[in-house]
C-alpha cells in the first residue's frame, strides 16, 4: 500500500531495481550477529564424505542466494570444499556482483527447471517462506527432478516452528510474511507435508536451538 502498488512484492522488486538493491542488502547484513547453519551442520561429514569429485562434479548450489553471502561464509569455513560452488538468482541480482573466488554466478528463476543437475547439495535460504504452498511445491518439484537419489541433498535453512511456544521472533516473521508475501513459517508437520508433495522427504533436522533457524535436509522420496 505504501508504494501505491497491486503487484507481489518479488514482481513490484524486479521492476524497481533500487529496491531490489535495497533487499539485497538486507539479506546480507541481517545475518550479522546471528548464529551460522555451519556451526551445528558438520559440513565435512554430511557432504565431503560420499562427494563424487569427477569431472565437472557440483558440490553446493546456493538457489536464490541474492548476493552470495551464504557461499562466501562457506567458503570462508571450508577453503578447500572440493568441487564446483554455484550460486543461483535473477539476472538483475547476478549482473549487481562479481563471482566470490572459486564460485560461479549463475542467472536462474528457480520456477524453472534447474540448470545444475546432480550436484550434492541444493541450498535453500529463506526462500520458501516467502511463497504459498503451491508456489513452494513448484520450486521443490523443479529442484527435486534435478537431484540424483541416494546422493543429492536439499538444504532448506528455514524456521522449524514448534506447535505451541514459539519465540515472539518467530512468530512476528509468520505474520510478516503472511502480511508481505502470503508466505508463512513452517511447523515440522507442515514441512513433511510440503516437501512430500514436492517428491521429497526430510531425513534429518538440525537445529541448535529452538529460538533459530533450523537447516532442514531433505532427499528424494
Amino acid at each position: 500500500m505504501a508504494f501505491c502498488t497491486d503487484e507481489p512484492f518479488f514482481d513490484f522488486l524486479t521492476k524497481n531495481l533500487k529496491f531490489l538493491e535495497v533487499f539485497n542488502s538486507y539479506m546480507t547484513s541481517q545475518r550479522q550477529g546471528r548464529q551460522s547453519w555451519l556451526e551445528f551442520f558438520p559440513l565435512e561429514q554430511e557432504l565431503v564424505t560420499g562427494f563424487s569429485g569427477e569431472g565437472n562434479a557440483v558440490m553446493f548450489v546456493d538457489i536464490g542466494g541474492g548476493y552470495g553471502h551464504e557461499i562466501q561464509e562457506v567458503k570462508k569455513r571450508y577453503p578447500d570444499l572440493p568441487g564446483r560452488i554455484i550460486l543461483q538468482d535473477l539476472p538483475d541480482t547476478i549482473n549487481q556482483i562479481t563471482a566470490a573466488p572459486n564460485t560461479e554466478a549463475m542467472a536462474y528463476n528457480f520456477f524453472t527447471p534447474q540448470l545444475i543437475r546432480g550436484a550434492r547439495a541444493y541450498y535453500l535460504r529463506n526462500i520458501l517462506h516467502d511463497w504459498p504452498d503451491t508456489q513452494c511445491r513448484e520450486i521443490l518439484q523443479r529442484t527435486a527432478s534435478a537431484m540424483k537419489r541416494d546422493y543429492s541433498k536439499l538444504l532448506i535453512n528455514e524456521w522449524c516452528l514448534r506447535d505451541r511456544g514459539s519465540s515472539i521472533y518467530a512468530t512476528f516473521l509468520d505474520i510478516n510474511m503472511i502480511a508481505v508475501c502470503a508466505g508463512m513459517e513452517r511447523t515440522e508437520i507442515q514441512w513433511e507435508e510440503l516437501l512430500k508433495s514436492g517428491g521429497l522427504k526430510i531425513s534429518k533436522i538440525w537445529s541448535a536451538s529452538q529460538d533459530a533457524e533450523s537447516l532442514i535436509e531433505a532427499v528424494l522420496e
